[in-house]
């Protein structure tokens, strides 16, 4: 077997791409590993050891991988080491963020062994809204197990690898600019617990004896909407309301996971 162990780097607001490289990595079943959270704050510049393969999974956001994400990875390198990119997406599309997670890895020095494009929740679900509720489900979990396996299975000839062919277009899918908005909260039920500040990617909720949220900061995760007990938290702009309206009616058929090998 070519690698020692693990690298599991991650970008994950509501879990659900963590999920999904913590299976592949099971199926890899290589010990020990190395996990690198990129999910609330920045790391220290790092340099991945050559004998290690590492995983990196991070959402899509429309079409792309969120800037903040993108601007923590670059702290990492490697000197040629194997990667594998994983992109969770909500059941739409995932466009242009796989071929551009692997080009920034490449970029700082990774040599792609593998990618796949899996769908998650969408941030935007609600109860009365669904949109690929349960994603990643047991299906799911199972074809990135088998990845794994597959991955496992590269890595006894590494000498012969090629890159894999990964889809999406250069230049990217241009960003679109929007008015900052974010979600609210209704003092009525919240208990103040504090959930929301701990889980937010940025940093922009600050509790005192009221819920703060800066605006500018807010990258719609919707974290602190997922993890809040109480459901005080909504995101009740009329822009979100129709993106999830029009998501809602048109991303209902499931998509399934899509694995370059």
């Amino acid at each position: 077997m070519y690698s020692k162990k693990i690298n599991l780097i991650y970008f994950s607001p509501t879990g659900n791409t963590r999920q999904i490289v913590e299976t592949i990595a099971k199926g890899l079943a290589i010990a020990p590993i190395n996990i690198i959270d990129l999910t609330k704050s920045e790391v220290p510049e790092t340099v991945i050891d050559n004998d290690s393969v590492t995983i990196i999974g991070m959402p899509v956001y429309a079409g792309r991988l969120p800037e903040v994400a993108v601007e923590r990875l670059h702290q990492l390198s490697s000197k040629g080491g194997f990667i594998v990119p994983v992109v969770s997406y909500g059941n739409r599309a995932y466009e242009d963020a796989l071929l551009e997670l692997h080009d920034l890895t490449t970029a700082a020095g990774f040599i792609t062994l593998a990618a796949g494009a899996f769908v998650a929740e969408h941030s935007f679900s609600t109860k009365d809204y669904p949109i690929a509720t349960g994603r990643p489900n047991q299906t799911d979990k199972e074809v990135a197990f088998k990845f794994g396996q597959s991955i496992a299975e590269l890595l006894k000839s590494p000498k012969s690898h090629t890159v894999p062919t990964i889809p999406g277009h250069r230049p990217y899918k241009p960003r679109k600019a929007s008015a900052p908005q974010a979600p609210e909260t209704d003092a009525d039920i919240c208990t103040l617990c504090r959930r929301c500040e701990e889980v937010c990617p940025t940093n922009a909720i600050t509790i005192t004896n009221t819920v703060e949220t800066n605006k500018d900061l807010c990258i719609w995760c919707c974290a602190c909407i997922k993890s809040c007990p109480e459901g005080a938290r909504t995101f009740n702009t009329p822009a979100i309301h129709e993106v999830t309206n029009r998501l809602f009616t048109n991303c209902q058929t499931p998509l399934k996971p899509e694995v370059f090998l």
